[in-house]
């Protein structure tokens, strides 16, 4: 069977390549694979209650209240990866996270936050998940659940606050710009996500 160190390397390699081909068309080429930039135009009121912002930013939707508890600065200027927890729903989010997360290791760039979806999820969930799965700290936040929570959820990321919403990832730039959904049931998907990363690390 193969080491961990020699899978790690060739999931790295793997992983790697849609990067190198794309500095490639950068430096040689025409580059046609650009990272979109979701909901441009503001989100639509298809959630009572939700105001309509342009250009939509997630930051938007912080309310400073909550943000006191959160600590909200630990994503000005990253490239932030969400991913949320809800009592009784079975997420995959921080497994497959933690999968990848070589690839995110001692970026500077980089920052995940996990946000709590109801009041029963505590840290001590994510305390357990960040030892089990060996990640690194320092680059990982927990956003409790707050008076704010949902406005953030349903408002900014565009999710309603269910079992659904725990399975779902969102990459948002330094900006607070979403420019990426990513279903992490999926680990197509979830490459997706590290090679984007990647593409707009690259362009910093």
């Amino acid at each position: 069977m193969l080491s961990k160190q020699l899978k790690a390397l060739l999931l790295l390699i793997l992983l790697g390549m849609p990067v190198l081909f794309y500095l490639f068309l950068q430096s040689f080429g025409e580059n046609k694979y650009e990272i979109p930039i979701f909901f441009e135009d503001g989100i639509s009121d298809r959630l009572s209650g939700c105001e309509r912002e342009v250009p939509h930013t997630i930051d938007n939707y912080f309310q400073s209240e909550a943000c006191d508890d959160w600590s909200c600065s630990e994503v000005a200027g990253k490239y932030t990866v969400f991913c949320f927890i809800k009592s009784n729903c079975q997420s995959d989010a921080i497994s497959e996270l933690a999968r990848v997360s070589n690839v995110f290791r001692e970026k500077p760039f980089f920052h995940a936050v996990t946000i709590a979806l109801d009041s029963l999820t505590d840290q001590r969930v994510l305390t357990k998940q960040v030892e089990l799965y060996s990640l690194p700290e320092s680059v990982w936040s927990w956003w409790s659940f707050q008076q704010g929570t949902e406005h953030l959820v349903r408002c900014g990321f565009n999710l309603n606050i269910d079992c659904d919403a725990s399975h779902m990832v969102i990459l948002v730039d330094s900006e607070y710009r979403i420019r990426g959904i990513y279903n992490s049931q999926d680990e197509q998907e979830m490459d997706r996500l590290v090679t984007e990363y990647q593409i707009l690390e690259a362009e910093i």
